[in-house]
């Protein structure tokens, strides 16, 4: 799906249909919400890597994580963006 498309959806079908993209076949899709993530609000001190696509919960799905530094300010991040879960990851990361 095109991010055009996306974004004209309501909330609730963004929510409803995003657990059914295929992250091969809408990898563009997947890199523009990452990329408008940041945009809003990757500016915060707190905020490292962050990336859209399977995340790891309790099992794979699609969502946004984003890497929380740790000793940096209160980081406020939405729990749900463009439809995506989006997933606070605490710890060391490695970057490779």
């Amino acid at each position: 799906m095109k991010y055009k498309k996306w974004i004209k959806l309501s909330e609730d079908e963004q929510n409803r249909r995003c657990q059914s993209l295929i992250v091969y076949d809408d990898w563009d899709l997947f890199k523009t919400v990452e990329q408008e993530f940041i945009s809003q609000y990757g500016d915060q001190e707190g905020v490292g890597k962050v990336f859209c696509g399977l995340v790891g919960t309790l099992g794979p799905c699609n969502g946004i994580a984003v890497y929380i530094k740790s000793g940096k300010k209160r980081t406020k991040i939405p729990k749900q963006f463009l439809g995506f879960p989006v997933i606070k990851v605490y710890g060391k990361v490695t970057y490779r």
